[in-house]
């Protein structure tokens, strides 16, 4: 039976303005309006596109409405305008999820970098508030306004020390006089926290052969990338990982910071950092795409740079040391170039490894290899003080080659990914 005149021009006005509503989100997200949206105030793409969708047929059904509704239009008018109106509503709540998202973030980050048995860390002032640290699993102890009278308590029996960034500096010089290191700095939102870690040699209490893991193109988050955390949980099973290093392009895809390290990072590689095992990082050009995105891997804990696009991890005293360098960097930083050069030439550690994210000598399958990054730092790694591995993502395959002068240049960028070639 055809609906009253008045009833229909009434649900085609508001399904219209439902519909130019919805489709002016998609037209904002797609115009770039992605600062915003990383920080929650736009809703993700996956969700943009259903949006734009059903915005589209209440048009459609709209217009038939409007020539006279039967049945099927009405029943597809007001499925479409409830799927709209709940999308739609995601706005609403979406800053609090991320807020909410932020605060998981923060107590995964914190259990992630106690040492294995510690249950209990200083907080600093406001640091301390319960609401931010109702997910973790483990005691806070504040520390108040006069941190020097009290961080004799606090280093004796808190491992992990954190603070409000805006209020870090305040405890700073006290933390390094009862040896806290700065570790890093977590941005979500407004739960900007700064972190502080009792500094402890890497190779404490350790008996037995050092083992590493390298994990190139890893952050997915798709089943490819849980397989291999999986993998890598049942290697250290039978024979226990000392750390883990990843070769750069840690995080693809869009979407705010506290969502993607959690379902590219923390997810796929929950085993392993349920037992503590040290991750460190090197950064690729995918990990650059998204604003904040670079900054929040660099000073992320989680990704042991301490905020650092270069640095160096020694174990076992002088065993090992491996030279991590940013290949996205390198060849435009005449410092960092220097820096590589010494670090190479000092270390007096029996194994050096050079890592970066784009090899330095690979086959024509995938993007190749930096022969200008290989030139700048040729004599350094084949010299008689050089280098005897190179370690690279980027590829996304597994090669292992011998170039010259005995140094080996292994490419492992195919934990997320694998390319074939035909």
């Amino acid at each position: 039976m055809p609906l009253a005149r008045g009833w229909m021009r009434l649900m085609v006005g508001a399904g219209v303005v439902i519909a130019i509503a919805s489709i002016a989100c998609v037209v904002a997200g797609a115009i770039g309006l992605k600062a915003l949206w990383a920080r929650g105030f736009l809703l993700a793409w996956p969700e943009l596109i259903p949006l734009g969708l059903s915005g589209a047929l209440i048009l459609v059904f709209s217009f038939r409405l409007w020539r006279g509704g039967s049945r099927g239009a009405v029943t597809g008018f007001v499925v479409a305008v409830v799927v709209t109106g709940g999308l739609t509503g995601a706005f609403g709540v979406r800053p609090a999820f991320v807020r909410s998202r932020g605060h998981v973030l923060l107590a995964r980050t914190i259990q992630a970098v106690l040492p294995a048995g510690a249950t209990e860390i200083a907080a600093y002032g406001t640091a301390a508030d319960p609401a931010i640290h109702a997910s973790g699993d483990y005691r806070v102890v504040r520390i108040g306004a006069e941190p020097g009278l009290v961080f004799a308590d606090a280093a004796g029996m808190a491992p992990v020390l954190i603070a409000r960034t805006s209020e870090a500096g305040v405890i700073r010089a006290s933390a390094g006089q009862a040896g806290y290191e700065w570790l890093g700095t977590l941005k979500v939102r407004d739960e900007d926290m700064t972190f502080f870690r009792k500094a402890q040699p890497l190779d404490a209490s350790h008996d037995g052969p050092w083992r590493f893991a390298f994990l190139g193109d890893a952050g997915s988050g798709d089943r490819h990338q849980r397989r291999i955390g999986g993998e890598v949980a049942r290697v250290d099973d039978d024979h226990p990982i000392d750390a883990v290093f990843m070769l750069g392009d840690n995080l693809y895809g869009d979407g705010p910071f506290a969502l993607a390290i959690e379902r590219r990072f923390l997810d796929p590689f929950a085993e392993l950092i349920e037992r503590r095992i040290p991750f460190h990082a090197t950064l690729g050009n995918h990990d650059d795409e998204i604003p904040d995105r670079w900054e929040g891997e660099l000073n992320s804990p989680l990704f042991g740079m301490s905020g650092e696009e270069y640095y160096t991890r020694t174990f076992g005293g002088d065993l090992i040391t491996f030279i991590i360098v940013c290949s996205e960097t390198l060849i435009h930083e005449p410092e960092q170039i220097e820096w590589a050069r010494r670090a190479i030439a000092e270390s007096r550690s029996r194994w050096k490894v050079l890592v970066l994210h784009r090899p330095m000598r690979a086959s024509d399958i995938g993007h190749g290899g930096s022969g200008r990054a290989y030139k700048l730092l040729r004599e350094s790694i084949t010299g008689p003080d050089g280098v005897d591995l190179v370690i690279s993502g980027h590829n996304h395959i597994y090669e292992r080659r011998r170039v010259e002068a005995g140094v080996t240049h292994v490419t492992v960028g195919s934990s997320g990914k694998l390319e074939i070639k035909e």
